[in-house]
């Protein structure tokens, strides 16, 4: 995945000046005073001093939030709940264009722009945890740097032991690679860097964009890849109340509610539909009952007796569950629809599922006793995305016989 995103316009950061900038700092300074006298008489005061310090920071640069607060819960960890009752319409933030971090911004860096004069076709991702890596403590950046997770429960931060448990799935292969990837841009990047950055620090970054960035339409209309503070620490939920947007009117991204939302409830966002494999890949996480969402890959060959018309020789076949159908009639070496191609699709899904050191119904038990074993939050992901796999590798098998039948 690439991982979610939205749109925002493409303007240079400025500093909040005494014209258009002033208003929205003044406004979100009010609103930092309602919210702390919220939390006076909700009894809502478990917010740590990195949060406070970001907390100021967002009245600085005049993000809005007059409705919601954030709760720290352990380590870095923090959700956003609300101390007001919204009615469908009402917006719960209200977040400048100037007070994100988006590709437009990085690429105006000086270092990033150096940079990409050498490698232009660089992707987003490294462009902003560059970004993130240039300014770490840059005054007009740094409280919200500062606020960003320290860790993450991605499998490439996983002990060999624990990458064990995904032995056999596309996640593990992907892992690996994703490593030589994230070292090879290090490479590239570490000269146009602050001379103490390393590899860690690069690695750092990089999650941090892929976890909370959004692809939003702005401006001229353009996508484009951006980290809106505050609203990224909502946590993602496949129906949230809310929805994410670029105001052009405001010049600002903004969270609305779709519907009512009470005061005391958990504000969520959607990242969209997605599989265990990606959200874990990408984010660290994975979600309960996710089988229609759920992907896998088969890779299929062209055998020196086919005909002419099997003019691919090879092809890594993407299956996602919630269009099994299309997904088989794409998977072809050349001539859609074919039978024989069909049963060789099965036959590679069957043979995949041979691979893994457990089947479906041995993950089902463990995660039926996830509650009483208290499992780590690692081998629960492991658990949920080894199975998500081969859920769909066996709905593969069984539509692909049918469709040789047919």
């Amino acid at each position: 995945m690439t991982a979610p995103t939205k749109q925002s316009t493409s303007t240079k950061p400025t500093k909040p000046t005494n014209t258009k900038a002033l208003p929205w700092t003044l406004l979100a300074a009010f609103a930092a005073v309602c919210a702390a006298f919220a939390y006076a008489r909700t009894g809502s005061t478990r917010v740590d001093p990195q949060s406070e310090r970001f907390l100021a920071w967002m009245a600085q640069r005049g993000i809005m939030y007059t409705g919601t607060h954030l709760v720290h819960l352990e380590s870095d960890n923090r959700d956003v709940y609300t101390h007001k009752d919204f009615e469908k319409g009402d917006m719960l933030m209200i977040v400048p264009h100037q007070a994100t971090i988006h590709d437009h911004m990085a690429k105006s860096d000086a270092s990033v722009s150096a940079y990409l004069k050498i490698y232009p076709k660089t992707d987003w991702v490294p462009i902003i945890a560059s970004f993130i890596l240039l300014h770490r403590n840059d005054p007009m950046w740094k409280s919200y740097f500062d606020f960003l997770p320290k860790t993450f429960s991605t499998p490439i931060y996983w002990s060999d032991s624990m990458l064990k448990e995904i032995e056999g799935t596309d996640l593990l292969e992907d892992v690996g690679r994703l490593r030589k990837d994230i070292e090879k841009e290090w490479d590239q990047w570490k000269s146009h860097l602050p001379a103490h950055s390393t590899l860690i620090e690069f690695t750092w970054a990089w999650h941090c964009v892929m976890s909370r960035v959004w692809t939003l339409p702005v401006g001229e209309g353009k996508n484009e890849a951006v980290m809106i503070p505050m609203v990224d620490v909502a946590n993602h939920f496949g129906k949230p109340k809310v929805k994410i947007e670029y105001n052009s009117k405001l010049g600002a991204v903004t969270m609305t509610a779709t519907q009512s939302i009470k005061s005391g409830e958990q504000v969520d966002v959607t990242y969209g539909e997605m599989s265990n494999y990606k959200s874990l890949k990408y984010m660290g996480f994975t979600m309960p009952d996710n089988d229609h969402n759920e992907d896998c890959r088969v890779r299929i060959f062209r055998d020196p007796k086919d005909p002419p018309s099997y003019r691919i020789p090879r092809r890594w076949c993407l299956f996602q569950i919630k269009r099994l159908n299309r997904s088989l009639q794409e998977c072809h070496l050349g001539q859609p629809n074919d039978p024989n191609v069909h049963e060789r699709i099965a036959k590679a899904a069957r043979a995949k599922l041979r691979t893994y050191p457990t089947t479906v119904k041995q993950d089902d038990d463990i995660l039926e006793t996830a509650g009483r074993e208290q499992l780590s939050f690692d081998y629960l992901n492991a658990v949920r995305a080894r199975r998500g796999e081969k859920t769909c590798l066996q709905k593969i098998a069984r539509i692909a016989n049918g469709a040789v039948q047919k």
